[in-house]
C-alpha cells in the first residue's frame, strides 16, 4: 500500500514537474516574442523619429517659403495701393452712405451715387409690402413675412427676365426681318 502511495506521490510530482516544464516553456516563448517585439517596436521608432526630423525640415522650409510670399504680397499690395490711390479716392466720390430702415430696423449701406434713390424705393418697397402681408395674411413671425416677401420680388424678377428675353428674341427677328427687306431693295 505505501508502494501505491509513493507510485501515486511520485507520479504526481512528474505530472507537476511536467506542468511546470510546459508553463517555463510557454513564459520563454512569450518572452521572446515580447523581446522581438521590442526590437521591431525600436526599429519602428528610430525610423518614425528619422521621419519627424525630415518633416520637421520641410515644415521649416515652407514656413520660410510661406513667410517670402507674405512678405511678396505685402509688398505688392502696398504697390498696388500707392497706384490706386487716386483710383480709390474718385471711387469714394462715387459711393454714398445711407441708412435704409427694413422692420423698423436701421441698415447702413454703401452704395453708389446714382443708385441712392432706387435703393432707398426697393427700401420702401419691402417695407410697404411686408404691412400688406402682415394685415392680409396670417404669419408666426417676421421671419414669414419677408419669406413671402422675398418670394414675390424673385417671381417678378423672373417673370420681368423671361418677358426681357421674349421681347429681345422678338426685336431680334424684326431686326432681321427689316435687313432683310433692305437687302432685297437694294
Amino acid at each position: 500500500m505505501y508502494n501505491s502511495v509513493f507510485l501515486w506521490h511520485n507520479s504526481k510530482t512528474v505530472c507537476n514537474m511536467a506542468d511546470l516544464s510546459i508553463i517555463v516553456s510557454e513564459i520563454e516563448l512569450k518572452l521572446r516574442k515580447l523581446i522581438d517585439e521590442k526590437k521591431q517596436l525600436a526599429v519602428e521608432n528610430k525610423r518614425l523619429t528619422e521621419e519627424n526630423a525630415t518633416l520637421d525640415q520641410e515644415n521649416l522650409a515652407l514656413r520660410r517659403s510661406v513667410e517670402e510670399l507674405q512678405d511678396k504680397i505685402n509688398k505688392s499690395t502696398i504697390v498696388n495701393a500707392l497706384d490706386n490711390e487716386g483710383e480709390v479716392e474718385e471711387g469714394r466720390k462715387l459711393i454714398k452712405e445711407i441708412n435704409i430702415t427694413l422692420l423698423d430696423r436701421p441698415y447702413r449701406l454703401s452704395v453708389a451715387r446714382a443708385d441712392e434713390e432706387k435703393v432707398r424705393k426697393a427700401g420702401n418697397l419691402i417695407n410697404e409690402r411686408i404691412k400688406y402681408y402682415s394685415k392680409h395674411y396670417a404669419y408666426k413671425d417676421v421671419q414669414d413675412l419677408l419669406s413671402m416677401t422675398a418670394l414675390q420680388f424673385a417671381t417678378s424678377v423672373v417673370k420681368m427676365d423671361t418677358e426681357l428675353t421674349y421681347r429681345n428674341q422678338n426685336l431680334e427677328r424684326k431686326l432681321e426681318d427689316l435687313n432683310n427687306l433692305l437687302s432685297e431693295q437694294s
